[in-house]
């Protein structure tokens, strides 16, 4: 790092021996016209113990209330992102939940 271009601006960091692979699962969930289900999905990805990299929401039909959520989550893999998928489903409000 002394040798480094602007050595004051790095870091020594090394990864934890015990950490997990986590990967980026994305989600595409749309939601009928319920006015709490962002919150109520927000609540199960924190009651679960789902990480979030980022979450958008934005109005796809206005007439009917339809709106989509694009949801970037850590998973495990290919089975933990399908039990997400599973549960999610099951939300009041929830009319379908996809991998984008």
């Amino acid at each position: 790092i002394a040798a480094a271009p602007e050595p004051d601006r790095w870091v020594v960091a090394q990864w934890d021996g015990n950490a997990r692979d986590f990967y980026v699962g994305m989600l595409t969930i749309t939601t009928g016209k319920k006015a709490s289900v962002l919150a109520t999905i927000t609540q199960w990805f924190q009651k679960n113990r789902v990480n979030l990299a980022s979450l958008n929401m934005a109005q796809l039909d206005e007439d009917h209330n339809i709106r989509t959520i694009s949801a970037a989550v850590a998973v495990r893999g290919r089975e933990h992102l399908n039990k997400i998928m599973h549960e999610l489903r099951k939300i009041d409000g929830v009319i379908r939940v996809e991998e984008s």
